[in-house]
């Protein structure tokens, strides 16, 4: 017994050193693992950033192609347009003949405004949630005619619609 004790004592500070040594190895083996599946982790994310750059890249150079297409596709129409605007008899004829209409027309207030009214009148129409607010929030406050004579008492006006209700 004796001798066994005399060995453990001899030999008690080499196994500890060893199970520290042991120790040591079992926690970086565990930091490996950790490690190797964060360098994994970052792997994966890393060929996934690199497929969806591809992607990125892919859509780019059809987006580049579609644009060169659309701007070849606009110079043709381009040259097409002008070439109808500077060779066409037609072209020229409609051209002169807005350009008589308003000649005429600009002079001429009272039709210049009717065409306004019926402008706005048929804009409403078409998009009445447009105008709404134009028409709610209007003043009451109109060119007032006294009975006894004949010349309008001026107000303020809200809205320039009052203006063309009274031509």
């Amino acid at each position: 017994m004796v001798k066994l004790l005399a060995i453990a004592y001899n030999h008690l500070p080499s196994v500890e050193y060893r199970c520290q040594e042991l120790k040591r190895e079992a926690s970086l083996q565990a930091g490996n693992h950790n490690s190797a599946r964060t360098f994994q982790e970052l792997s994966d994310h890393i060929s996934a950033t690199r497929n969806t750059l591809e992607q990125y890249e892919i859509a780019c150079k059809e987006r580049r192609l579609e644009i060169n297409k659309l701007n070849r596709q606009y110079i043709v129409l381009e040259e097409l347009v002008n070439d109808f605007q500077n060779n066409n008899e037609e072209y020229v004829k409609i051209t002169q003949t807005v350009e008589d209409k308003v000649v005429c027309i600009l002079p001429n207030v009272k039709v210049l405004l009717r065409y306004t009214l019926l402008s706005i009148t048929e804009s409403a129409r078409n998009d009445p949630e447009r105008y709404r607010l134009i028409f709610y929030n209007m003043s009451p406050s109109i060119t007032n005619y006294s009975s006894s004579n004949s010349q309008p008492q001026q107000q303020q006006y809200s809205s320039p619609i009052i203006i063309l209700k009274l031509i």
